[in-house]
């Protein structure tokens, strides 16, 4: 009888360890993401359609994010996003958008999805 409650004590243990697991998963990945992203709108400029980091006249190449809230909301310093995108000289390449496709909506980078990929076709400008 005694092995009964040393197992159910185990899968206890299991059960909390998953479940704690998850959001440390969650919250490594979305700051892996976001690692190297700017806030696009403390760091970026658009003319003509085209994206420049401020005070500069070199087209932007990388990644930026719109945050919610100014980058307060969200979960312990991953920012709920309105969206993620990669940018190649100026031009949107991929986005990452909640998967209303509102524009007032928001999600959080996730390993679980909540969001859609777009493509950006290389003759549009993709803003």
């Amino acid at each position: 009888m005694k092995k009964k409650p040393l197992f159910l004590l185990k899968l206890s243990f299991i059960l909390v360890a998953i479940i704690s697991a998850v959001p440390l998963l969650e919250l490594g990945y979305c700051r892996y993401v976001l690692a190297g992203a700017v806030d696009a709108d403390q760091v970026l400029n658009y003319r003509n359609g085209i994206a420049f980091t401020k005070g500069e006249n070199t087209p932007f190449t990388g990644a930026a994010y719109s945050p919610v809230c100014g980058g307060e909301c969200g979960f312990a310093g991953c920012s709920s996003l309105h969206w993620y995108s990669q940018f190649e000289n100026g031009n949107r390449t991929e986005s990452l958008l909640p998967e209303s496709g509102n524009t007032n909506d928001f999600f959080s980078i996730s390993l679980f999805g909540g969001y859609q990929r777009v493509q950006y076709d290389s003759n549009t400008h993709g803003t």
